[in-house]
């Protein structure tokens, strides 16, 4: 007989009331329950598929051992997700204000979850990824200035910062570092979630208008065509030097390790470095000017390459 579909994602905490809740995601269900003797009644742990609620053993128990907890964090909840997607994530220390933006968000639809720290951040992006995020200034003993900047090195999702702080200068350097906009607190959260939505849909918006185009600089790669120009002449490329520009590309001003170009282009991770530096110098002899002194296709030495957007 055929396992059931295993749970994907498991979250357990507390609602506004104080009740214990479990929130859980498989591949066409996402739903939270608000009682932990309903879930039990729901699923059987000796005959997960006379549930309603496809789970494995091992995810049951997973449960009961979380519903046994009478307090979890948000970020332990996090690690119970694998490789989540969400909408939103909100970054702030004030955690009631945080956990219920996220909660009404998700009313309305908006995946979304929150963190109280910077680290907590960073740690998020780990082993997650998110749309869109709403980060505070005032982060404890980290700036949401610094913040901004450490993931404008890694992400170009939108940033909206949310702070009390009001002064001109506060937007200014907000607006400066990165960030897509500014909202003063205290905010409206039906009138926050109008915002975020239409900012998310206008990135939505320019996605689809750029997914079949990526331009950095002078070097605009059509991938529907599997074309690529440099200073608008066409140069051929070879179909594995064709994936590595365009996934270097997909990925600039970032530091792509040599393992994830191994696993992500060549689809395995037993590629030899020469065979990558072959392709790498292959890639520079024809779209760099000069080729030994490359503007766009950059190494790191005992790392791996970046392609840098030239600055205008």
């Amino acid at each position: 007989m055929t396992e059931p579909e295993p749970i994907m994602t498991v979250f357990a905490g507390t609602n506004g009331a104080g009740k214990s809740t479990i929130s859980f995601q498989m591949r066409n269900y996402v739903g939270t329950i608000i009682d932990p003797d309903q879930i039990a009644k729901r699923i059987n742990p000796e005959d997960p598929r006379s549930a309603d609620l496809s789970a494995g053993r091992e995810d049951v128990k997973q449960i009961r051992e979380l519903f046994g907890r009478k307090e979890t964090s948000n970020e332990a909840r996090l690690e119970w997700g694998i490789g989540m997607r969400y909408d939103c994530l909100i970054v702030d220390d004030e955690t009631v204000l945080a956990e219920t933006t996220s909660e009404y968000f998700n009313m309305f639809e908006l995946k979304s979850t929150y963190v109280t720290s910077a680290d907590g951040c960073m740690a998020f992006f780990k082993e997650h990824e998110t749309s869109l995020i709403l980060l505070d200034i005032n982060l404890g003993h980290t700036s949401g200035f610094d913040l901004c900047k450490r993931l404008r090195q890694m992400t170009q999702i939108p940033i909206l910062f949310i702070s009390a702080r009001s002064s001109d200068d506060d937007i200014l350097i907000a607006l400066n570092i990165g960030g897509d906009d500014y909202i003063q607190k205290p905010y409206t959260l039906s009138v926050l979630l109008a915002k975020v939505k239409a900012v998310l849909k206008r990135n939505q918006l320019q996605q689809s208008v750029s997914m079949d185009r990526i331009t950095c600089g002078p070097v605009v790669v059509e991938t529907n065509l599997c074309r690529v120009h440099v200073h608008g002449v066409e140069i051929r490329l070879k179909s594995m030097e064709f994936k590595l520009l365009c996934y270097l590309m997909n990925n600039k001003n970032r530091i792509v390790p040599k393992e994830e170009l191994f696993r992500e282009v060549w689809g395995d991770s037993i590629t030899g470095d020469g065979t990558l530096n072959v392709h790498i110098r292959h890639l520079r002899e024809k779209i760099e000017v000069s080729p030994n002194e490359p503007q766009y296709i950059k190494t790191v030495w005992g790392t791996g390459y970046v392609f840098e957007e030239p600055s205008e």
